[in-house]
């Protein structure tokens, strides 16, 4: 494994890991000491923590991109650019799954890491003699909230079928995706309840409207949204070094370096011409390497160097939540135009390009494409595409077989003896 370090600024435990530099050095190790019984001690808990956070940033840096690729965000560059695109990621749109095996075998591994490492945290907290609660809360709230992603994550990224989505946990049977969601919410809420903050909780509801969204539950959803992330909070993000780097820098490179170039979408180039103070939120670079007989430019994503972190959950997910379901609960424009408006105006414009301006109306077409814009190469726009069934990359001879969810790999079937192929 490529990894020498990840930093993972663990809002759970930032304080933490603030004052010892945590991070994991070579995953494996922390993943075998985490049994050691000397580390049944409060002092030990920040390792754990780390190990947790660390597994999880290890999935995110590969599925994060893997997802934007599946979505409508990004093209193949063959016929575009010289440097071709490693055809495999584009195999899952094809049909072809049992061909990307490479590929998402190791962020399937890394999520399955987490749940493993969550079972240590509950062991500890069951073994530790705690000297204040805090310390038993935060350890409570760090598992069950990482837990609760794992479920999330397994439910909204990851199928066993082109369109059937869900996940396995420790090795079990398949769980469709709206029963896995539901088990998140579960965990989620043990983690609101014993979160150490009004922040650490307002990020877990954040987390809880989303997937009350995803499974089309508006009035829950509106519920959590109204305790959810605020202007004045600070994103829930995945952070990375150059040397334990974010993959987003391998699709802007040719192989072998990387793993070859992913192009965006022209309409995300049309949405920066249209508006410039868009390069905010959509930041571009042009192709330099343009296929033999091409005058037209193209375009690669700008937003991600080796050691940009990934947004898990912002304030503005939130607010544009809520612009939603003001409008889909209330019909009420003018709510949901103060949240689109609010996360508009959070844009920063490069230097010299004037700021986004206010929008006059909105409707729930706009709102959508605000969240493509707000939530560009995190992943986020594979989930609105399926919720509201708008495929339009899928349009050949393999539509019918394209997935609409990351597979889950082969391997999983060969080592799991209760998970069976449709």
């Amino acid at each position: 494994m490529r990894l020498s370090r990840v930093y993972f600024l663990i809002a759970t435990c930032a304080c933490v890991l603030a004052s010892c530099q945590a991070y994991v050095r070579d995953v494996t190790s922390p993943v075998d000491l985490l049994d050691n019984r000397n580390l049944n001690t409060e002092a030990s808990l920040p390792l754990i923590y780390t190990a947790v956070g660390g597994t999880f940033a290890e999935g995110q840096r590969q599925l994060a991109p893997l997802a934007s690729i599946l979505s409508d965000e990004f093209i193949n560059s063959n016929g575009i650019s010289a440097d071709l695109t490693n055809g495999t990621v584009f195999n899952i749109d094809d049909g072809n799954p049992d061909f990307t095996e490479s590929l998402i075998r190791d962020t399937w591994t890394s999520y399955g890491s987490v749940g493993k490492h969550v079972r240590v945290v509950l062991e500890k907290v069951e073994n530790i003699r705690f000297t204040n609660d805090s310390a038993r809360r935060r350890a409570l709230f760090t598992a069950y909230f990482f837990q609760g992603l794992l479920e999330h994550y397994l439910a909204s990224y990851w199928g066993i079928a082109p369109r059937t989505g869900g996940g396995v946990l420790n090795g079990g049977v398949f769980i469709p995706s709206t029963r896995l969601h539901d088990t998140s919410l579960a965990s989620l809420a043990r983690a609101a309840a014993n979160a150490p903050s009004a922040y650490e909780g307002r990020i877990v509801n954040t987390v809880i409207a989303r997937i009350h969204l995803l499974e089309g539950r508006y009035s829950q959803a509106l519920t959590a949204v109204m305790n959810g992330l605020q202007p004045t909070d600070r994103p829930f993000q995945t952070t990375y070094t150059e040397q334990a780097y974010n993959f987003w820098v391998d699709y802007n490179r040719a192989a072998p370096i990387g793993r070859g170039p992913v192009i965006t979408h022209p309409r995300f180039r049309a949405y920066v011409l249209a508006e410039p103070g868009e390069a905010g939120r959509i930041p571009l670079q042009q192709g330099t390497r343009p296929a033999p007989g091409r005058t037209e430019p193209y375009f690669l994503q700008a937003k991600y160097t080796d050691n940009s972190p990934i947004n898990v959950v912002t304030w503005q997910e939130n607010a544009l939540m809520l612009a939603e379901l003001r409008l889909r609960l209330e019909n009420n424009t003018q709510a949901a135009l103060v949240e689109v408006n609010r996360v508009r105006a959070a844009v920063r414009p490069p230097q010299g390009v004037a700021p986004l301006a206010a929008r006059m109306t909105t409707n729930l077409d706009s709102v959508y494409i605000e969240r493509e814009k707000e939530f560009f190469a995190t992943g986020m726009r594979l989930l609105d595409q399926r919720r509201l069934n708008r495929w339009t990359q899928f349009t050949g001879a393999n539509a019918a077989t394209a997935w609409y969810f990351l597979p889950i790999p082969k391997q999983e079937f060969d080592v799991n003896r209760n998970l069976v192929r449709p």
